[in-house]
């Protein structure tokens, strides 16, 4: 693994270690997680901190870095600082155009936020949100726009946890486009759906820690056949991350024991309304033919 030129931006560093993971030998996959999930703590920590903590000798991840194209381990960590301090200014605006609606929650304490005894939880959301869209690249939003919106078949496959953000997803790209499948494994279709994924079709995969294992393996079969991947995940050494053409990194934080889908679904949201705007003319007709359906089939309740 050499690299002649090193990447300019730490998008670009996650994008050459996730098509590469699978090919670095034991101790190079445990750095290119840590420069993966953990690039706040390789801005920080020093180089005999950062290889202990990938269980590898320091002269391992200057080899490393220097096999991503840098001049030495120094250049690698700038990278990873100037990103960190990218993030710290997002979250820096985000706590600033929150501060002043917080100290109001504070004194409304019948607030139903207040009143379920954890004001913070709907910062947390807030947060994710904010962090989840900022942190989109442009070039691998437009991508994927385009590959959601002119697949001939488009897949999407959230289980688990999921599904709701999944179903979320089908349901407002079907008033867009047709040819959607909705892959679940209550309704036991999801072999036979993906046996017939191929070139021109897109899957969409959403999948977070602990990742489902069916999930994965469909975004493996569907690449093997052919079909171009977005994944909305957790962390750029996902499973799905590895796999995908384009990847959406969402959020999770949560103040209770589950995980938080809000960062997810705020992508799932904003992917979907972008097609809808890419199709145009299209997507106004498919929304026709659903209104004149809904209402011959009375759908919707009437005074």
């Amino acid at each position: 693994m050499t690299t002649t030129q090193p990447p300019h931006t730490y998008e670009e560093l996650c994008e050459v270690l996730r098509a590469n993971l699978a090919d670095y030998a034991p101790g190079q996959k445990r750095i290119a997680t840590l420069l993966l999930d953990d690039a706040s703590s390789i801005a920080v920590r020093s180089l005999s901190e950062n290889a202990k903590a990938a269980g590898v000798h320091s002269s391992s991840v200057v080899r490393f870095a220097k096999a991503l194209g840098f001049d030495g381990y120094p250049a690698l960590a700038r990278m990873c600082r100037k990103y960190l301090s990218e993030q710290a200014r997002l979250i820096d605006r985000f706590d600033q155009a929150t501060s002043q609606s917080t100290m109001s929650d504070r004194d409304e304490t019948a607030s139903p936020i207040n009143a379920a005894g954890d004001p913070q939880s709907s910062r947390h959301h807030e947060r994710n949100v904010v962090l989840s869209l900022s942190s989109i690249n442009p070039n691998v939003w437009n991508n994927a726009v385009d590959a959601i919106a002119n697949a001939h078949d488009l897949y999407i496959v959230g289980l688990q946890k999921c599904f709701a953000p999944a179903y979320l997803c089908a349901y407002l790209l079907q008033m867009a486009r047709g040819r959607i499948h909705l892959l679940s494994e209550t309704t036991g279709n999801v072999l036979s759906e993906i046996r017939d994924i191929s070139p021109g079709d897109t899957l969409i995969a959403m999948s977070i820690r602990q990742y489902t294992a069916m999930t994965v393996r469909v975004v493996e079969q569907a690449s093997a056949n052919g079909g171009t991947i977005v994944a909305i995940t957790d962390e750029p050494s996902s499973p799905l991350a590895i796999k995908a053409d384009h990847t959406f990194i969402a959020q999770c934080e949560s103040p209770y024991v589950f995980r938080s889908l809000s960062g997810i679904t705020a992508i799932v949201e904003s992917l979907a309304g972008e097609v809808s705007l890419r199709l145009g003319t299209t997507a106004r007709e498919q929304l026709q033919k659903d209104d004149e359906l809904f209402s011959r089939f009375g759908i919707y309740w009437t005074e």
